[in-house]
């Protein structure tokens, strides 16, 4: 009977860029994509939104962050920036999110990050057309897209744009000949809901924070995050609540992640992502639970644990 061990190395994990590699470069933008690449990896991990004329745009935060955003003179926003589904893509390329602004908290997470100038928010369908571009020129294995899209039903205008925002997504993907090679996940499970009615061949992940994580959490009694699925007491096994929606894989926060949880899910055949795990101790638990996938902002780091561990990745 094969080790434990034994069994860990004939695994194969894949590693997505979280952003690209937010550790290192801008994220969500094509030059992080292409840093991300360069390491050997195969999936992108990525957030889109709908912009106000219908245009999916690859960016995370609901508003323009003061962090990260410069008007075309060079100046940082000063006040929280409009919504980004009241923009069009022309007015968001109008910003520049190449650079992190010195001093604030949200840099200092990341001082490792390149500063650049001139990058813009790309749409998908550009990071699409880039994709297939790398993959065209390196002659490499083609490239998976994990695609969060952002969507908020505790903000107004979000839950209301959804059905549209999953319309969009579902032509892009059919244009590019994506569907083997795109995984949509969300916090909002509506969006799934609208996936799976409309796409079921295609690749879903349910995103989720649990209770004990307190104000951020997506999984409790009553949540409005969870679309049709109702979720009937905080301490709910959230792998039996993805198997009552339809699903089949889970994007977990990795410290809601024990080897009790994996056990169920893998019980259920639900398979297992796990974001944003960037530390070499959590990277090495994540490793040994077993799971199927690590989203992390530092890409080439998992890959330096998996070969401490003796193990491969994904197109390695």
């Amino acid at each position: 009977m094969p080790t434990t061990q034994s069994r860990l190395q004939s695994r194969v994990i894949d590693i997505h860029g979280h952003r690209g590699a937010r550790g290192l470069f801008p994220e969500n933008t094509l030059e992080g994509y292409a840093y991300a690449l360069s390491t050997g990896i195969h999936s992108l991990e990525l957030d889109v939104q709908l912009t106000a004329d219908d245009i999916l745009v690859a960016t995370h935060d609901f508003t323009l962050s003061t962090s990260q955003t410069r008007d075309r003179d060079g100046n940082w926003l000063t006040d929280t920036g409009p919504e980004v589904i009241e923009l069009t893509a022309a007015e968001l390329k109008r910003y520049d999110i190449g650079g992190l602004k010195a001093g604030c908290s949200y840099g200092a997470k990341f001082p490792d990050q390149a500063f650049l100038d001139g990058v813009t928010i790309p749409t998908l369908e550009e990071v699409m057309i880039f994709c297939r571009d790398h993959e065209a020129k390196t002659a490499s294995k083609a490239v998976t897209l994990n695609i969060e899209v952002k969507s908020d039903p505790t903000r107004p205008g979000h839950s209301e744009r959804a059905e549209k925002t999953v319309d969009v997504l579902l032509a892009l993907i059919e244009k590019h000949a994506y569907a083997d090679k795109v995984i949509i996940q969300s916090f909002d499970w509506a969006i799934l809901d609208f996936v799976q009615d409309k796409a079921p061949h295609l690749k879903r992940s349910y995103l989720t924070i649990a209770a004990k994580n307190g104000e951020n959490a997506t999984v409790y009694k009553g949540s409005p995050w969870l679309g049709r699925t109702q979720c009937l007491s905080d301490d709910e096994s959230i792998p039996a609540l993805i198997k009552k929606a339809g699903g089949d894989n889970w994007s977990s926060f990795y410290k809601d992640l024990s080897d009790e949880t994996v056990s169920e899910a893998r019980a259920l055949g639900i398979g297992l992502y796990t974001w944003t795990v960037n530390e070499t101790e959590d990277i090495d638990r994540m490793i040994d639970l077993g799971v199927d996938a690590i989203i992390s902002d530092y890409p080439a780091r998992v890959q330096r644990r998996l070969l401490a561990h003796q193990m491969h990745w994904v197109g390695d």
